[in-house]
């Protein structure tokens, strides 16, 4: 069983930017010490390993980094979440009760654990879900995966403050909690279903639909793109016509939106899989509805959120990089070196078109 705690003591030294006299201060030893301990000639004793732990606000099975800790603590981690996958949440507390005794300062098992309560969504498994929640945030430093963040943590708690019909306390943990809005399409359902504030809820839900739609947005065209690399062509441009459906139910009935200024995008992306495909008269009729939708947002431009059906916030602006103006944008798209060459001669098309028909 190997220990690292020389390693550990010279590695969190240096994350805090302290000389081994400004440690050794700290602590009340000699500067020879602490040299001794990140040397390995020495070990400090019990009481003095749990003041340094505490010193740099981790646990001593942190600093001592014992060997076995991702084996056999990784294996009852895994177990933990296996049960909870198979919903055998019976076996899952018994085995994580044990693991819990076992390692009491694993952030692993007692997040894990943590969820396996969480996932029951009981109101009375919630507060041992907090319980523990409360004492991973504790362990946070031990944390290997970038996915779990004390602000994910604490929603977790918010959740299972709703889950024991504490509704109050939970939409609060999660407004506190709320960065970039992250939480509101949770707070607006909370709010409409269980604290009865329609008002406040449609506020909330209108800006979760905001950041939906741009998040919408991105999904589908980044879903186009890695399919298109893979050489899945029908399945990019299924994500492409599902984006523009969505987005058509979406708009106010004959109001001029962002919305269209999305379609432009859109439509070329699809006009391009059809190229790619050597469907030349699908992607001409694309690329026409492209120019149609252009114009028509170029004629009266709106940024604003007040063309967006089921929006009852405060209104907000959209940004894009496609163009600073939806023409201007197409522009950009033809010119770049996409793979359908087409496009382009199709494009020269439509200019030459829109040109005889202002001559007439």
């Amino acid at each position: 069983m190997e220990i690292y705690l020389a390693d550990n003591i010279r590695k969190l030294r240096k994350e805090h930017s302290l000389t081994q006299e400004q440690l050794a201060e700290a602590l009340g030893v000699t500067v020879g010490a602490v040299y001794k301990w990140e040397s390995r000639q020495s070990m400090p004793e019990i009481k003095l390993l749990v003041e340094i732990a505490e010193f740099f606000e981790t646990s001593v099975d942190v600093l001592l980094g014992y060997g076995w800790e991702r084996g056999s603590m990784g294996d009852a981690i895994s177990r933990i979440s296996q049960l909870c996958a198979e919903k055998n949440f019976d076996e899952a507390v018994k085995y994580a009760e044990k693991a819990l005794k076992k390692y009491p300062n694993s952030f692993g098992v007692v997040f894990e654990s943590g969820m396996m309560y969480a996932l029951m969504m009981e109101k009375s498994t919630a507060p041992r879900a907090i319980e523990l929640f409360e004492r991973s945030l504790k362990l946070i430093d031990q944390n290997p995966k970038e996915e779990i963040s004390e602000w994910s943590i604490k929603n977790l708690i918010a959740i299972c403050y709703a889950d024991m019909e504490r509704y109050d306390k939970a939409v609060a943990l999660l407004k506190k909690n709320n960065i970039c809005g992250i939480n509101d399409d949770i707070i607006g359902t909370i709010l409409s279903q269980n604290c009865k504030k329609p008002e406040e809820a449609l506020e909330y839900l209108s800006s979760a639909l905001v950041n939906a739609l741009g998040s919408f947005y991105r999904i589908s065209l980044g879903y186009a793109n890695a399919y298109s690399e893979l050489g899945r062509l029908d399945e990019a441009k299924e994500t492409v016509i599902w984006a523009l459906q969505v987005c058509k139910g979406l708009r106010k009935s004959d109001a001029i939106t962002y919305m269209d200024k999305g379609d432009v995008r859109s439509l070329l992306v699809l006009a391009e899989l059809c190229a790619m495909q050597g469907n030349d008269d699908e992607a001409y009729q694309h690329l026409k509805e492209a120019r149609d939708a252009a114009l028509r947002f170029d004629s009266a431009p709106s940024y604003s959120t007040e063309g967006l059906k089921f929006f009852h916030g405060k209104d907000s602006t959209f940004y894009d990089d496609f163009g600073d103006t939806a023409m201007a944008g197409i522009e950009n798209f033809i010119s770049a070196d996409a793979p359908a060459q087409h496009l382009r001669t199709y494009w020269e098309k439509l200019k030459k078109e829109d040109g005889k028909n202002d001559e007439e």
